[in-house]
């Protein structure tokens, strides 16, 4: 092989190397940055579930207003009261039915599941407990009742907040 055949061959595997290490750079980049874009996705689908739950409820207590304030309702096949406010709520033994609730506000099409449910009662001084549903690992959404009033609450953790 002649001297000049070597540096052609040479050189074409050196834009070769450099095609390869821009690319796995590229690809390394990429990956990076789709980790944020997934970690922030999840925040989105977490909180449109929050405005979800609100937006359902809220609908629930116009059709109450509608209806002339009646103590029972059903929706769905789901029977539920209402808060002194008219905001829909489900108990069972001065309880809030935690999954129940999440079944009735959380889609009218498909119920998006959840990991667990925790039940906790934050205060003493209110009348209900909060639901503490983990859609995924640590992300967790709440709803709770606060002076005759339902609201949500979406956070990041590993744990429930105490």
């Amino acid at each position: 092989m002649s001297r000049g055949a070597f540096e052609y061959n040479l050189r074409r595997r050196q834009v070769y190397f450099l095609y390869g290490a821009v690319a796995l750079l590229l690809v390394a980049v990429l990956l990076v940055e789709w980790h944020k874009v997934y970690r922030e996705a999840e925040k989105v689908q977490l909180q449109t579930m929050a405005n979800t739950i609100i937006h359902s409820a809220s609908a629930l207590r116009q059709q109450w207003e509608l209806e002339g304030h009646p103590k029972q309702s059903e929706t769905d096949g789901i029977h539920y009261g209402h808060t002194q406010r008219g905001w829909p709520i489900i108990r069972i033994r001065q309880e809030i039915d935690c999954p129940l609730t999440w079944q009735l506000l959380s889609s009218r099409e498909n119920v998006p599941e959840y990991l667990r449910v925790v039940e906790k009662k934050i205060s003493n001084t209110e009348p209900y407990n909060s639901c503490f549903y983990e859609v995924s690992p640590g992300k967790w959404l709440e709803i709770f009742y606060e002076n005759e009033t339902i609201y949500s609450n979406v956070f990041l953790t590993h744990h429930p907040r105490k």
